[in-house]
């Protein structure tokens, strides 16, 4: 009857049925196990010595990876190792980048990777000396001034791309502040920062390199005019202008010590130094404007002679 057939239909070979029920259960169980996910993906890439990109690579991608549903979840869950690039391995035209280059669990492969298009175009690295400039932040104390700095060494090298290279006139050091300065500042400082794709050679990593700086500071440069009798007694007065620190034009008490009126025989009188003028006078001051004394303002045709 119905019972007897469906008994027989059971347990007929059941050893077989039993097996085939197992694979198919397992291949099921494989199956729904097997899972494709896509993960973002950082990467790291290998630096050519002699050669760089110019266009930017990417930072990250996607990947489409296929693998055991527990391999891939731990994949995705624990940090992400980096794709792996060779720049010395890439060729001009569209980037192409090579799955192998990541690390993946047993069991687990990358389908593709995703990425923008970027056109790989390369260019030559080079090495070249760049001035160093300092800068100077704050103020000297009042009544001075700087009038001159320096670096040493004066120059830098550095190494990047060649067109970055060549948008470089001078490297900067870090702030030197004279704020209240009386005197010459001199200390060490680091250099700041290059354009991001340009390294400052002759340093450790991760250590920045350190040049010495001095200032100079001196007190201001200011003008006075002092006002001589001329060099013949029917001549008029003669007013002279003079540059040079305020404390040195203040040591002028006698105008007559330190200047002396030499006249012209084809115009205005000469103003020069007297030959026993104090010689850091000499040194620090500077005649600049000689005119008649009745017009301080007039023309500059008189010669005003050099130290």
């Amino acid at each position: 009857g119905p019972l007897g057939w469906l008994r027989l239909l059971v347990l007929d070979d059941l050893g077989t049925k039993l097996l085939a029920l197992f694979v198919a259960a397992v291949l099921f169980v494989v199956a729904r196990n097997e899972v494709v996910r896509t993960v973002e993906v950082p990467v790291r890439y290998v630096p050519d010595p002699t050669r760089v990109v110019v266009a930017p690579l990417p930072e990250r991608v996607e990947a489409v990876v296929r693998g055991p549903w527990g391999e891939v979840a731990r994949f995705e869950e624990e940090q992400v190792p980096p794709l792996r690039v060779r720049v010395s391995e890439l060729d001009p035209g569209p980037l192409v980048l090579d799955p192998r280059g990541l690390a993946l669990p047993a069991g687990v492969s990358v389908e593709r990777l995703i990425y923008p298009p970027v056109d790989v175009v390369f260019e030559p690295v080079v090495e070249r000396s760049i001035p160093v400039e300092v800068r100077v932040v704050g103020v000297p104390a009042k009544g001075f001034r700087v009038v001159a700095t320096a670096a040493d060494p004066a120059t830098w090298f550095v190494r990047g791309a060649a067109s970055e290279i060549d948008r470089i006139d001078h490297l900067w050091t870090e702030p030197v502040d004279v704020t209240g300065a009386r005197a010459d500042v001199e200390t060490h400082v680091a250099l700041a920062p290059p354009p991001a794709d340009v390294d400052l050679l002759r340093s450790r990593p991760g250590v920045p390199p350190r040049v010495t700086v001095r200032v100079r500071v001196a007190p201001a440069e200011v003008r006075r005019t002092f006002v001589m009798p001329g060099a013949e007694p029917s001549g008029g007065g003669v007013a002279v202008t003079v540059a040079g620190p305020a404390d040195r034009l203040d040591a002028v008490d006698d105008p007559a010590a330190v200047f002396a009126v030499v006249p012209r025989p084809d115009g205005p009188p000469q103003v020069t130094f007297r030959d026993d003028a104090p010689a850091d006078l000499r040194k620090a001051l500077r005649i600049e404007h000689v005119a008649a004394a009745s017009d301080p303002e007039g023309v500059r045709d008189a010669a005003a002679s050099g130290r």
